[in-house]
């Protein structure tokens, strides 16, 4: 069964890309909402809230053509070694002011913290869940351990990581632990950052394991071939026929795209409904697997963050 598509508001905050007008993406929301994405996956860090209040702001905007009910509204929250577990409801009801809502659907830990119990953190959660401030807890971005140990001490109902044709780590252990514990997992940079589908490997986004230099010397021309298959073989364009793979992919639930522009995004749905013919999808599943040859066996997530967790 194929996954359901969600628009990740990342890019509204400008934090990667500080020329995002905010024009464009308010047009992006009116064109998800007119494609019949209901799905809208944003956090607080993203421009210090800017792309909250973007994202809130416009889907109130259009509540009468679709009822709050029907969208769902995902964020998450950056945690820190200074985090007070009490300030979590404080930070919660922020979101909610800045999205312009009553409640929010799904509300995330957004990164794990070497050495910081999460645990004081869930149970502050689960106590807004029980408020009503929120529906669903998430986690984003955590080891296969500590969201296994997690999962099985509180009420976890997301899981969030990174999934693409450059990494497939998760159907590793993430994926079956999601499987096992009837948690949904929601795929997030199914192009791995836009490497799939732009000319050149992408400005200021050095911190990419797949842009070391060890790694993207051998990566680079793979996925120039890659793209020239594509060309060659579908009506699809690279990105598209990439976001399609994951998107077919078993024990993904949802993937987001992170679209800037209504251009973008009309060219991503436009594809959306269909599916990846067999011949392209067996020639990504060996080309992926290909490219996992070139990642060192120890990493567990694509920007080398390496976990302390004593």
């Amino acid at each position: 069964m194929k996954a359901s598509l969600g628009l990740g508001c990342w890019a509204f905050g400008k934090d990667f890309h500080p020329d995002q007008r905010d024009a464009d993406s308010v047009r992006t929301v009116h064109c998800a909402l007119s494609r019949g994405i209901t799905h809208f996956d944003t956090a607080q860090t993203y421009g210090r809230g800017t792309s909250e209040q973007i994202t809130g702001q416009q889907v109130r905007r259009f509540r009468n053509r679709f009822p709050r009910e029907k969208i769902t509204i995902a964020t998450k929250l950056m945690i820190t070694r200074h985090t007070d577990p009490l300030s979590v409801r404080r930070l919660v009801k922020k979101s909610i002011r800045r999205l312009c809502t009553s409640y929010i659907d799904i509300c995330c830990i957004h990164w794990p913290v070497s050495g910081y119990d999460m645990r004081p953190v869930l149970r502050e959660l689960d106590a807004c869940r029980k408020e009503g401030l929120i529906r669903e807890t998430g986690l984003s971005n955590f080891p296969a351990d500590d969201l296994r140990a997690l999962a099985n001490q509180y009420e976890i109902s997301w899981y969030q990581g990174p999934y693409s044709l450059l990494w497939r780590k998760p159907d590793e252990q993430l994926i079956p632990i999601c499987r096992d514990l009837g948690i949904r997992f929601c795929a997030y940079s199914p192009l791995a950052n836009g490497l799939l589908g732009g000319a050149s490997a992408p400005e200021g986004k050095t911190h990419l394991l797949f842009l070391q230099d060890h790694i993207w010397k051998h990566l680079s021309p793979m996925i120039q071939e890659m793209k020239q298959t594509v060309s060659q073989i579908s009506r699809l364009t690279p990105a598209q026929a990439a976001l399609l793979w994951v998107m077919q992919q078993p024990g993904i639930d949802l993937v987001l795209t992170g679209a800037r522009n209504r251009t973008q995004l009309e060219q991503i749905t436009a594809a959306a409904q269909t599916d990846l013919q067999e011949d392209l999808a067996a020639y990504f599943d060996e080309f992926s697997r290909q490219c996992s040859l070139l990642l060192p066996q120890d990493e567990d997530n694509i920007f080398a963050h390496r976990w302390n967790r004593s």
